[in-house]
């Protein structure tokens, strides 16, 4: 962890534990850009940028219902319908594509 804190050029004299979802984070964040989430995921879309949003099925932070909410409220025409993608002969997960180049896919523990 030492070299994380170091490559990151976090203080060796903070002592802070890391933690995957802090409160203190989230109470003390203020946001340095104007521009939220979706407009920074349609600036990269308008740029002919292709993307994809990831997420695991049994994720209990970043879950998959709420990312395909975010997705489907964007407002692109889907060009795939939610479809499974295969490995090895099993279910791998879904996906859908939009016309934009945006993926959504969820990927099967």
């Amino acid at each position: 962890m030492p070299n994380v804190k170091e490559a990151l050029h976090i203080p060796s004299n903070l002592n802070i534990k890391w933690e995957e979802c802090s409160d203190d984070v989230f109470y003390n964040y203020t946001s340095t850009s104007p521009i939220e989430m979706a407009n920074f995921t349609k600036i990269i879309l308008n740029a002919n940028i292709r993307m994809l949003f990831y997420y695991g099925d049994l994720d209990v932070v970043c879950n998959f219902l709420l990312g395909q909410r975010f997705t489907e409220q964007l407002g692109y025409k889907v060009k795939n319908a939610k479809y499974p993608w295969i490995v090895n002969g099993q279910i791998g997960g879904f996906a859908t594509e939009y016309v934009n180049g945006l993926t959504f896919t969820t990927g099967n523990k």
